[in-house]
């Protein structure tokens, strides 16, 4: 029983077929209305190809957010209702169910911000705590990595309030820092400093990874360019965008002995 819910959950989930001609489908539409975003004149895959990525992936988030509701609601009202009677082999695909849709709809929230133009609820933050916060939840993402890559937090102490969205920032720091420990194949560090000039605060993540290849340095913030292997390439689109969206500089550029440095600057105020 279990099981074939989780072949049908994955089926849904993991066809590209499926949900690129889903989103083609929508994108027809919508230049078959007088989509202001696309002319309906010529051909209709021309016109697809107009379309902003931004607006693709809305769509697209859009499209996959009541599957999957649907499927969590069901999978948790059947695992309720049958719940004593499950065997080892039926909890271990709930959990993976449960597990999957909690993943998917993290990545969701993390694509739903690519595609907004808005701002969040703007707060002034300690910085410090903002990095903290980021740091915890990528170690709790990455724990194969606990005894290999060690953090050198540089704790710079009492530092200017950020204005910035506190939900959004914190993923922004989160896809950096993730990036940082998916490029370490090993051993390695990642530091984080502080810096003050003027009324700029500036921080700055160094890895000793990997690096950018620099065949694509210039083209790291484009949606879904990456060099590596099964990987989506969204991690810093999305770090890009939110500091656009919190009116923040993201830079990065390789280090100097190698791995990459990544500098977020944001306009700072005085306590």
């Amino acid at each position: 029983m279990a099981r074939l819910l989780f072949m049908a959950a994955a089926k849904l989930f993991f066809s590209d077929t499926d949900t690129i001609s889903m989103l083609q489908n929508e994108t027809i539409g919508l230049t078959r209305q007088g989509n202001s975003i696309a002319s309906a004149q010529g051909a209709e895959h021309h016109s697809i190809q107009k379309l902003s990525p931004e607006f693709l992936i809305e769509r697209m988030v859009h499209k996959l957010r009541n599957p999957l509701s649907v499927i969590t609601t069901a999978a948790s009202q059947l695992e309720a209702g049958v719940n004593e009677k499950l065997t080892d082999e039926d909890l271990y695909f709930f959990n993976a169910i449960q597990h999957g849709a909690e993943k998917l709809n993290d990545i969701l929230t993390r694509l739903a911000f690519y595609g907004s133009s808005e701002w969040g609820d703007m707060e002034e933050i300690d910085p410090v705590e903002l990095l903290r916060a980021a740091i915890k939840i990528t170690e709790e993402k990455q724990p194969e990595k606990k005894d290999l890559v060690t953090i050198d937090f540089q704790d710079p102490g009492v530092t200017p309030l950020i204005t910035c969205s506190p939900e959004q920032s914190k993923i922004m720091f989160e896809e950096i820092l993730l990036n940082a420990y998916e490029s370490i194949a090993g051993a390695g560090s990642v530091s984080i400093s502080f810096t003050v000039n003027g009324n700029n605060l500036s921080i700055t993540i160094t890895d000793t990874g990997e690096g950018v290849n620099p065949d694509i340095i210039d083209r790291v913030f484009l949606p879904f360019v990456t060099d590596k292997p099964g990987y989506t390439g969204m991690g810093l689109t999305l770090a890009d965008k939110i500091a656009e969206l919190n009116g923040a500089v993201l830079e990065i550029v390789p280090g100097q002995t190698g791995g990459t440095v990544v500098t977020v600057t944001f306009t700072c105020h005085d306590d």
